[in-house]
């Protein structure tokens, strides 16, 4: 994969260390505003006079050239992003999802799934995905995203069903198995007798996009409701002749593959790491406020995890998010899959409950990818948040 220039040719004093912060400030500008930014940033301005100029007054200045300089960089980075790396990522992804059995068609010509309503759809070009990120309604929210790290594009067969997905993640595990190359926080998987690990996925969940009951992007009636208001079926999303990809959930996520005990991500661009240890509700009013850090990014569907999972360990030979470790401590953080949600219904008569979210971790002592679910109210300092963009 190309490596962006710009990550090694240019720091972000957002994405550094205070002295390299101090240094890029020197350098523009010279010591006295470096200090007084210091100063700037912890809202203590200096009155100090330096040959009859005000440093305070100076390091407005400097600060006004450090956010040019940012925005500046933001515009290269997400140029060279739409121009180079977007086109080079879809190429490589088409391929594996292809040779994973997660698409149809033919090598080098058209390709799509089929749905669980029985229709084909095709798999979007990058002309279309380019088009869409780039368009001028969503540019200043995508670049700015593009700075906090969202470059990674996943291409997600979303109408395929539940179940197909999680035989081609059993098919993934067990070719690497048989190769002798699977690894859990880069340290080899040692195997005994019992066979591959495999996915195992709860019941309830397994089959449930087919039977309706899991909806999709739930929405809080407002932040300060404790209540989801509205979620759709993949049926009814899969007619929607508004989505911008039928039949596939295009986004943009963070780099980092592992959930960790103090957050998901670096803090970048005025967005902190997502923190761990909220509830599904607590985590869909972060998304939702308009306020938040967060907003106008999605939680992830289950088969948005799927997907990652599987285009890990193929790719990487990688196994995501390790709940129980080899010593049988449950110190990993599990990923809540919050665009997902299960429904409770007595009868089909009676109003939809959504009363669970799925939940996804790898089991390093049974050697199991676990599925399962928990309520949406419930809080827990092992479960973490990944988000993209769509």
């Amino acid at each position: 994969m190309f490596n962006n220039p710009f990550d090694k040719k240019i720091a972000r004093p957002e994405d550094t260390d205070p002295k390299q912060n101090r240094d890029l400030i020197d350098t523009l500008l010279g010591s006295d505003v470096a200090a007084e930014f210091e100063n700037l940033t912890k809202n203590s301005f200096g009155v100090q006079k330096d040959r009859g100029v005000t440093i305070a007054a100076r390091a407005k200045e400097a600060v006004a050239a450090h956010d040019a300089l940012l925005k500046k960089i933001e515009e290269a980075k997400a140029e060279h992003f739409f121009s180079v790396e977007l086109g080079e990522q879809f190429d490589e992804q088409i391929e594996m999802l292809f040779e994973l059995g997660l698409l149809q068609g033919k090598e080098g010509g058209e390709y799509w799934i089929s749905a669980v309503d029985k229709k084909s759809y095709t798999a979007p070009t990058k002309e279309a995905i380019r088009a869409y990120f780039s368009a001028p309604e969503r540019a200043d929210f995508i670049k700015e995203k593009i700075a906090q790290g969202f470059t990674k594009l996943q291409i997600t067969p979303f109408g395929t069903s539940l179940i197909y997905i999680e035989q081609i993640f059993n098919d993934v595990l067990q070719r690497q198995y048989e190769q002798g190359e699977l690894y859990v926080d880069h340290h080899p998987i040692r195997f005994t007798e019992d066979g591959p690990p495999s996915v195992w996925t709860e019941p309830d969940l397994s089959n449930a996009d087919v039977t309706r009951n899991i909806f999709y992007y739930p929405e809080l009636a407002d932040t300060s409701s404790h209540e989801v208001q509205e979620a759709r079926a993949k049926f009814e999303i899969l007619q929607d002749t508004a989505q911008p990809f039928p039949g596939f959930n295009v986004l943009l996520l963070q780099k980092e593959r592992a959930l960790q005990p103090e957050g998901y991500g670096v803090e970048t661009r005025k967005r902190p790491p997502l923190p761990v240890g909220k509830s599904p509700i607590e985590y869909l009013k972060m998304l939702q406020d308009k306020n938040s850090p967060y907003f106008g990014e999605t939680g992830l569907t289950l088969e948005d995890s799927f997907t990652q999972f599987i285009l890990e360990v193929h790719r990487w030979h990688e196994i995501m998010d390790t709940h129980i470790n080899a010593a049988g401590n449950d110190d990993g953080v599990r990923n809540l899959c919050i665009a997902s949600f299960e429904t409770i219904r007595v009868d089909d008569a009676s109003p939809i409950n959504y009363g669970g979210v799925p939940l996804i971790c790898w089991d390093h002592v049974n050697k199991v990818i676990n599925v399962d679910e928990i309520s949406t109210k419930l809080s827990n300092e092992r479960w973490g948040l990944r988000t993209g963009v769509k």
